[in-house]
């Protein structure tokens, strides 16, 4: 039910991507602006990160679960109807908040269920993951020859609730039998949160989580409007979302059974994505880029999973500690990135806004490399 659960969980995330046009159009968005209702949902996700360690040990994470679709159910429906942008941007900072809880909690407890081995298992559910995002794009294509862009947003929110009323149920069945095994964490203090931030290892995957999403969030929500702006081929865009998702899901289908360091595959993968944005960028040639669209989420789909098991090495019952820390990471490149691509294409070009992920992706490839130095001296 995780995995389901994560699939329609992807689907809510491929919507502002995909209809950002459309949403940019309805509410009139202009300069940095058009960047903002991306980050606003950033700013929610990060919002229940931050929340998620100041509860742990005291509420059970299936029952977050939960309460996280019901958030995003909720949210995906007042976005449907908002009339005005400030109650769209309200409903996608509570959306985001559905998103922060969902991914810690889930990432968290299949991290608990495969404490010994979960590279396989954290796969498959990143992998299913990009299923979700890889259908909803078309879907959403399907759809606009029909309806409004805002009958996407009802979609999913009815297909959410299905998912939590059946998650409910199984829950309920579950707990009768015993419930689900879970690592019992300890109630995280201010303290432990201050001794885990002294860590030179953690600040750098801090460090390269930010970049490493600034990256990711930076390319793929800009690369419908690019496509638009550059090449005047919005459907090519559409397209290239789900050439990246098709490749991310393949990556991490395939990833877990390739037995390199951790930190080799990180580096390797960000240094591929890197050289992908570059080249679509550079050729400037709208199928061409479709083609890098595809290589760079190849080269970076198991980047993220892997960042968080690594992460959380060490730290076997603090697993929502080290999940939230690293979403916290990511939501903050979630949030600026779109904002700074949107700042360079209004002063500069839309071109010059598409080199900023690279520039992103090359720095994170030299966190990773310190990281990796770290760790090799103990």
């Amino acid at each position: 039910m995780i995995i389901v659960g994560g699939v329609v969980y992807a689907f809510s995330g491929a919507l502002i991507n995909t209809l950002l046009n459309q949403i940019i159009d309805e509410y009139h968005l202009t300069g940095a602006n058009e960047g903002l209702m991306t980050s606003l949902l950033s700013v929610g996700m990060m919002l229940a990160i931050v929340v998620c360690p100041l509860i742990q040990g005291r509420i059970k994470k299936l029952t977050m679960i939960f309460v996280s679709g019901i958030i995003m159910t909720v949210a995906m429906a007042v976005s449907g109807m908002a009339g005005k942008a400030v109650l769209f941007g309200i409903a996608s900072v509570v959306l985001g908040i559905g998103w922060g809880l969902f991914d810690t909690y889930a990432n968290s407890s299949i991290i608990d269920l495969y404490p010994d081995d979960n590279s396989g298992p954290m796969g498959l559910f990143h992998g299913f993951y990009g299923v979700g995002s890889l259908l909803m794009p078309v879907i959403i294509q399907a759809l606009l020859f029909v309806f409004i862009w805002r009958a996407n947003y009802y979609l999913v929110a009815a297909i959410m609730l299905i998912v939590m009323v059946i998650f409910f149920i199984v829950k309920k069945k579950i707990d009768k039998n015993g419930g689900l095994q879970e690592t019992e964490e300890k109630k995280l203090s201010l303290k432990d949160l201050g001794h885990y931030l002294k860590e030179k290892r953690n600040v750098l995957m801090i460090l390269s989580g930010i970049m490493l999403t600034m990256a990711q969030a930076g390319f793929i929500s800009w690369i419908v409007r690019y496509m638009t702006l550059e090449h005047d081929a919005q459907s090519l865009g559409t397209l290239c979302i789900t050439i990246y998702w098709v490749c991310i899901t393949v990556n991490r289908f395939i990833m877990p059974h390739i037995k390199i360091d951790k930190h080799i595959l990180l580096i390797v993968g960000c240094i591929l994505f890197c050289a992908a944005v570059l080249a679509g960028n550079i050729v400037h040639d709208p199928i061409f880029m479709c083609v890098m669209t595809g290589l760079a989420g190849f080269a970076s789909g198991h980047c993220v999973p892997v960042s968080l098991i690594i992460a959380s090495e060490g730290y076997h019952g603090s697993t929502t500690l080290t999940t939230s820390v690293m979403q916290f990471a990511f939501g903050i490149g979630r949030v600026v990135a779109p904002i700074l691509v949107a700042l360079v294409k209004t002063e500069v070009s839309m071109t010059a806004g598409m080199f900023l992920p690279a520039a992103a992706a090359l720095i994170t490839t030299i966190l990773f490399m310190i990281l990796k130095a770290v760790k090799a001296k103990g």
